[in-house]
């Protein structure tokens, strides 16, 4: 029990019981906000996901539209004479 005594003792001087209640209701309002915010982004972010993942074209369309890696050697090959 003295432990516990000896702790308060040493808290009274650092810090007030009422200050502390003040910091703690603020750090319970800025956590209520960040888990407001987080449910209103979530759906956004994955609605967002949704329409990427429908509209992104397959690698093999990129690659037959594109220039083939011989071609490249070609361009890159002949930048360098």
């Amino acid at each position: 029990m003295n432990r516990y005594e000896d702790v308060e003792k040493q808290l009274a001087n650092k810090c007030s019981i009422s200050d502390a209640s003040k910091l703690e209701e603020r750090i319970n309002q800025l956590e209520q906000r960040l888990a407001s915010h987080e449910n209103e982004v979530a759906p956004k972010l994955t609605e967002l996901q949704d329409k990427m993942m429908t509209t992104a074209l397959p690698h093999s369309v990129e690659k037959e539209n594109g220039i083939s890696d011989d071609g490249l050697d070609k361009i890159c090959s002949s930048g360098r004479d």
